[in-house]
């Protein structure tokens, strides 16, 4: 190797790192996460919306943030608003932020729901740096790869996403059944909306959405990080119409209000009723009520969270990152291949 080579390899490292870091990170979280705090800003004192927002969609790239009764954001207030991710514990550091932009009111459903568009990002996982360095090899490896996705995010949209997986997103295994069959595939664009509400978003080139929408309940199960690789090998189910129970590298029972099928593993059962369901961009967004929540156990459960705030949380550890990108692997795949 050239003397220049090494020298742009050690700047390289020094700025990246040795690996590039997944956008989405696998790992083992107790339900509900209490790590991080979400909070908006922007209508007097700051509210937290930890458990009150959801994605609503990839591209365009929206947030559902769910208001108390009759408190919706003034016209004023709509121009200042922004989502903020907080450590809970510790310094309470400020992780991220996003500014808002209003969209408009869900009006089909009850209370106060609201969609926004990110109008600036703050990333502080981070040094900024480093940050920077990361971003121009992502948007390298972007441009190289050319995806065939019908998803195009804007660099905007793209930033405002990893910073919404800060906050741990949960991957959980959904069950819908109907007199033609069943299916059960992973999911984690989602979050909650209140004590009884749920929002979540499917993809409109897949079956899974309107499987969902045609039969109007759904089941979701955390899955225990024990058992990762299975739920992520389900994936290719958002292509089907229906599945075989004996196709499923798992046991089921049946969940205990619809007699849906579930992992015999799952640690927490939650079973919806849909309210309404948005078409937006590459993404519908659905609205459910949580009929019954039966937690089964403490397990920490698969969540995702952007390699970024993995590397805040390992505080730059070369080992530990190694070992949590090998856990990552792992979970994603099952064992290594030889």
């Amino acid at each position: 190797m050239s003397i220049i080579r090494k020298i742009r390899t050690a700047i390289t490292v020094a700025m990246v790192g040795e690996t590039v870091l997944p956008e989405e990170f696998a790992t083992g979280i107790p339900d509900p996460q209490r790590e991080i705090a979400v909070m908006l800003l922007g209508m007097g004192e700051p509210i937290d919306v930890t458990f009150r927002h959801s994605t609503a969609c990839s591209a365009p790239f929206l947030f559902a943030i769910a208001f108390d009764e009759g408190r919706s954001p003034t016209r004023q207030e709509l121009g200042r608003l922004s989502l903020t991710f907080f450590e809970r514990e510790g310094k309470r550091d400020l992780l991220g932020s996003i500014r808002l932009r209003w969209k408009e009111k869900v009006s089909d459903v009850r209370g106060e729901l609201h969609l926004f568009a990110p109008r600036s990002v703050s990333n502080y996982c981070l040094p900024r740096l480093s940050l920077w360095a990361h971003y121009s090899k992502h948007l390298l490896g972007q441009w190289k790869s050319k995806s065939a996705s019908a998803m195009t995010m804007s660099f905007l949209e793209r930033r405002a996403a990893m910073v919404s997986f800060i906050r741990p997103h949960p991957t959980v295994l959904v069950s819908v059944s109907s007199a033609l069959g069943i299916n059960i595939f992973p999911m984690n664009i989602m979050g909650s909306l209140g004590p009884d509400r749920f929002g979540f978003a499917l993809r409109n080139d897949r079956l899974a959405g309107q499987l969902v929408e045609g039969t109007g309940r759904l089941v979701l199960s955390n899955v225990p990080v024990r058992h990762a690789s299975l739920a992520y090998g389900l994936a290719p189910n958002h292509t089907k119409a229906f599945i075989q129970r004996n196709e499923l590298p798992f046991s089921t029972v049946f969940s205990p209000m619809f007699q849906y099928p579930v992992p015999e593993f799952a640690v927490r059962i939650r079973e919806m009723e849909l309210e309404t369901v948005r078409k937006i961009g590459s993404h519908s967004f659905f609205v459910a009520r949580i009929l019954r929540d039966t937690a089964l156990s403490d397990e920490p459960s698969l969540c995702v969270i952007h390699g970024y705030y993995e590397t805040r949380r390992l505080k730059g550890r070369a080992a530990e990152m190694k070992s949590a990108l090998l856990e990552d692997y792992l979970n994603k795949h099952g064992e290594v291949s030889h």
